[in-house]
């Protein structure tokens, strides 16, 4: 996992609960390097979820639901950055209106882009299933499973494009797949 993410759950947790819970954590897991993460280092994904974990435990939140807040959170740096650093041509608000639009571009932005910068990154799949006006079926895959990160990214963004959408989630078995269901709200 890309040290930026570690960053940004350090941020998120900081933004919503106070430096000094953050701090606390820090020290009482041991964490690598300190806390401290180089945005574009690569990092063991325990560490990550150990980090979710614990957190989530010292709020005394359901995982699922600490990880759906802070994929809410992340979706607006994480579009920032890809604004900034990636193809900007490409992510034009004349191409991207709608969450719909953005989020069918998924892989084409992890493929194409952000392979770029960081070719030996494994990075979750999106593939659109089905897509019209009202209704966005996609399909998340990820051995990393954090399908709940991945639903909150989604509200991130139609919160971002001030949109109401309904997000239904189906996690497979295993929890590497899932498939949501997004819907306008009418």
């Amino acid at each position: 996992m890309r040290g930026l993410i570690f960053n940004y759950l350090l941020e998120y947790l900081e933004e919503t609960h106070e430096y000094a819970f953050v701090d606390e954590l820090i020290e009482n897991m041991a964490l690598l390097n300190d806390g401290s993460f180089a945005d574009g280092g690569l990092y063991p994904d325990e560490e990550l979820l150990r980090l979710v974990r614990k957190a989530s435990e010292k709020l005394n939140m359901e995982q699922a639901a600490f990880l759906e807040g802070f994929g809410e959170w992340i979706f607006v740096p994480l579009y920032v950055k890809l604004n900034t650093i990636y193809n900007p041509d490409a992510y034009r608000q004349s191409t991207i209106r709608t969450a719909f639009d953005f989020i069918a571009m998924l892989n084409t932005i992890h493929y194409k882009e952000v392979v770029k910068l960081y070719p030996e990154s494994e990075f979750p799949h999106f593939n659109v299933i089905k897509r019209s006006e009202e209704e966005l079926v996609i399909e998340y895959g990820s051995r990393r499973r954090l399908h709940y990160l991945a639903k909150g990214i989604l509200a991130g963004c139609a919160r971002y494009f001030n949109e109401k959408l309904y997000i239904a989630m189906q996690p497979s078995a295993t929890g590497s797949v899932a498939k949501f269901t997004i819907k306008r709200a009418v």
